[in-house]
């Protein structure tokens, strides 16, 4: 029995690990389960990996798995029966969507047999109707369905939405940095709606026009480099934020803002042409970072780049 699938690898409330915690979200009863799952994992993974970035997403979508074991274990502490699945974690990224999206109003869609239509209602109103269904179910059906879990995934998710936004560097987007010309320009409204639909190459278009007339604003260059990101196209958009700051006079701040933003966001000056990493580590000359500088200098020496500024910056090192 030991050496069945869901006895070993599945988490079973009175005899629980770490290991199972996380082995048993990658389990599954049957095709039926796994297909259904992967369905739900779709509707509302895409969405979130790409509101949150992969980074943040893989341990937040671990984690609303493991809030979901959690809370399977509370409520049958004694049961020697494996939970398997990835419904838990799945849940959670439903809680997600709810904690992420709060109160904006967003489309969503139902059936009922053969009726189908859809409605708007903000994200955080209709939480309490998942939660309280599974808790409803949990309490009066008679199923091998895990329906605390579910419940376990959607707290999880929720908690977890309110709790991300602040494990970005502190004041990333807000106030000014020393150096800093001060503007100050927030993101548009309409930049922010279409972000929310994922329009997001609409938001970044929308974002480009704005930094015509306010080349300078720390959030919108953020929200430019963020939009990249959820495209695909992170190393465009800093691409286009470095080209255009390095013509303008006093934005070094910025710009090295902007780095910080584009390293959190996942990037690597590496993947971007030599010209860009050329002009990056001319800023950090500026700066004063000379041991990045020498970083630099030497990958764009090893690639056998040569360029003038780049040969004046190495014999000042």
């Amino acid at each position: 029995m030991d050496q069945q699938s869901t006895i070993r690898w599945g988490l079973i409330p009175n005899d629980p690990s770490l290991v199972t915690l996380l082995s048993s979200q990658f389990m599954h009863g049957d095709w039926f389960h796994l297909l259904g799952n992967m369905l739900f994992l779709i509707m509302f993974g895409i969405a979130m990996e790409r509101h949150w970035g992969a980074r943040r997403f893989l341990p937040a979508y671990l984690l609303c798995g493991i809030g979901a074991g959690l809370l399977f274990i509370a409520s049958a502490p004694n049961s020697g029966i494996p939970l398997v699945g990835a419904s838990g974690a799945i849940s959670g990224l439903m809680g997600l969507f709810a904690g992420t999206f709060r109160l904006r109003k967003l489309e969503f869609f139902y059936t009922l047999g053969f009726f189908f239509g859809s409605f708007r209602a903000p994200a955080l109103v209709l939480f309490p109707v998942w939660l309280g269904w599974e808790l409803i179910q949990a309490a009066t059906m008679n199923s091998n369905v895990a329906y605390m879990a579910h419940a376990g995934g959607l707290l999880t998710g929720l908690a977890l939405a309110f709790l991300l936004p602040f494990t970005e560097q502190p004041n990333r987007q807000k106030g000014n940095q020393p150096g800093m010309d001060g503007d100050d320009t927030q993101v548009p409204a309409i930049c922010q709606q279409l972000a929310e639909q994922l329009r997001f190459d609409d938001a970044q278009s929308r974002c480009r026009q704005w930094l015509v007339n306010h080349p300078k604003s720390r959030p919108l260059w953020f929200f430019f480099l963020q939009m990249g990101l959820r495209r695909k196209q992170l190393d465009a958009a800093m691409k286009e934020a470095v080209k255009t700051l390095s013509e303008r006079q006093g934005s070094d701040a910025l710009l090295g803002a902007l780095w910080q933003e584009y390293e959190f966001l996942g990037g690597d000056i590496r993947a971007l042409p030599p010209a860009y990493q050329l002009l990056l580590a001319e800023l950090a000359w500026r700066q004063q970072r000379s041991k990045l500088v020498r970083e630099i200098v030497q990958d764009l020496q090893k690639k056998q780049w040569q360029h003038p500024r780049l040969e004046r910056l190495s014999q000042r090192l």
